[in-house]
C-alpha cells in the first residue's frame, strides 16, 4: 500500500491468468463471458482484495472496450499476436485532441487513472478540437473519443495521497502534444462492435456499471462476515441488544441492494440471449442498481467499523473494506447526476430522452 500499487505477486497473477481476456471479444481470441459471469469474477476478487479487485475491473474494462471499439489496425497491433495488452486509465474527457491530418494531437492532464502503473498503454478521454473550437455532432454536444497510446509516451504523477484504495495507484498523469492516429481513439459514447455479440452494447459506461457493482458487493460481504467472526470471537460481550439488532439491519440492507443488482443483470442477460435490444428502462436501472449498491455497501462497512470498536480501528479488513467503501463513493458513475437521471426518467418525466453515455439527454431530431 505504501508503494501506491499492487505487490507484484497480485500483478503478475493478474496479468498471467486469463481474467484480463474475459470480456475481451471472443473473435480476438477473448472469452467474452456473459454480464453475471463477469460479474461473480469481481466479486470474488474484491472479497479477497478490494483493491486487486478495483484494478482488475479497471483494466479489465478498457482492455475489452479497446478490443471491440477501436478500429482494425489499432486492434491488429494490439491483439495479433504476442501477450494481451493491459490498458487502463482515465475516460473523463479532460484532454483535448485537435485533429490533424490521419488522427489527432493529444494533450491532456487526468486525474485517478485506476491500474494504471501496471499498464502496457493508457486510455484517455478527450474533447475533439478542429481549428481550435470544440467540434460538435449533430446533436450540438461535443464530441468525445477514448484514446489507447502506449505507456512509455506518458508521463505519471506520484501524487497518489488518498483515503482508501491506495494500492490501486490510480496516479494522475499527462500526455502532451502526442500524435495519436485515429484507428487508436473510438468515440466514447459507442455502443456497437463489429467484432462481438450484444455484449458492447452496454457501452463503455453499462460495462462500468456492472464491474463496479460487482467490486462493491465483494466489499460489503466481506465486511459482514469480519462482522460475524469479531462477534463470535468477542461472544456475549459483543451481544448487546443493539450489536445484534444493527448487524440485523446491515445484513438485511445488504442483501436488499444486492438482490436488486442481480435481478437487474439478470434481466439484461436474458434480454441479450434473446437477441433483443436493451430499453431505456432497462439502462436506468443498470444505473440506479451500481448507485444503490455502492451507497449502500459504504453505509454498511461504516455501521460494522463503528460496532467492531478498537479492531476496526486497526489495520485490518474491516478497516479496508471502511476506507475502499468509502473511496468508491466519489466515483462519477454513483454521481448525484446520474441519479438525478434515474428519478427522471423512473418518474415518467423524460418521455422524449435517451440516455447517452452517463447523462440522460432530450432526444435529437
Amino acid at each position: 500500500m505504501r508503494e501506491g500499487r499492487l505487490v507484484d505477486p497480485v500483478e503478475k497473477e493478474l496479468v498471467d491468468s486469463d481474467l484480463l481476456s474475459l470480456w475481451v471479444p471472443r473473435s480476438l481470441g477473448g472469452a467474452e463471458c456473459p454480464p453475471l459471469e463477469m460479474y461473480d469474477v469481481v466479486e470474488t476478487t474484491s472479497y479477497h482484495d478490494g483493491p486487486a479487485g478495483w484494478v482488475l475491473l479497471a483494466t479489465a474494462l478498457a482492455t475489452a472496450t479497446a478490443g471491440a471499439y477501436l478500429g482494425d489496425d489499432a486492434v491488429a497491433g494490439l491483439y495479433g499476436g504476442g501477450p494481451l495488452p493491459v490498458i487502463a486509465g482515465q475516460g473523463s474527457p479532460v484532454g483535448v485532441a485537435e485533429v490533424v491530418e490521419g488522427g489527432y494531437r493529444l494533450t491532456g492532464a487526468w486525474s485517478y487513472g485506476s491500474g494504471i502503473k501496471h499498464t502496457t498503454h493508457a486510455y484517455s478521454g478527450a474533447v475533439v478540437h478542429e481549428n481550435g473550437r470544440p467540434q460538435l455532432g449533430p446533436d450540438g454536444r461535443p464530441n468525445i473519443i477514448l484514446t489507447v497510446v502506449p505507456r512509455q509516451d506518458v508521463r505519471f504523477g506520484d501524487n497518489w495521497d488518498v483515503l482508501g484504495l491506495a494500492a490501486t495507484g490510480s496516479i494522475d498523469y499527462t500526455i502532451t502534444d502526442l500524435f495519436v492516429p485515429a484507428q487508436w481513439a473510438h468515440p466514447a459514447r459507442i455502443r456497437h462492435s463489429d467484432r462481438g455479440g450484444q455484449l458492447y452494447s452496454l457501452g463503455v459506461i453499462g460495462m462500468g456499471c456492472l464491474l463496479h457493482a460487482a467490486w462493491a458487493v465483494g466489499l460489503g460481504r466481506r465486511a459482514l462476515d469480519e462482522l460475524a467472526a469479531y462477534a463470535q470471537h468477542r461472544g456475549d460481550r459483543a451481544a448487546s441488544e443493539d450489536f445484534l439488532q444493527r448487524a440485523a439491519r446491515d445484513e438485511a440492507a445488504f442483501r436488499a441492494a444486492s438482490g436488486f443488482l442481480r435481478q437487474t443483470w439478470t434481466d439484461v442477460q436474458t434480454t441479450f440471449e434473446r437477441g433483443e435490444a436493451l430499453s431505456k428502462r432497462q439502462q436506468t436501472m443498470i444505473r440506479l442498481a451500481v448507485n444503490h449498491i455502492t451507497h449502500t455497501v459504504a453505509d454498511v462497512c461504516a455501521d460494522v467499523y463503528r460496532l467492531s470498536g478498537g479492531v476496526g480501528l486497526r489495520a485490518g479488513a474491516i478497516q479496508r473494506c471502511f476506507r475502499d467503501t468509502h473511496a468508491s463513493t466519489q466515483h462519477i458513475i454513483v454521481s448525484d447526476v446520474i441519479l438525478r437521471g434515474t428519478g427522471r426518467e423512473l418518474l415518467g418525466l423524460a418521455p422524449d430522452h435517451s440516455w447517452v453515455h452517463h447523462e440522460l439527454v432530450p432526444d435529437h431530431g
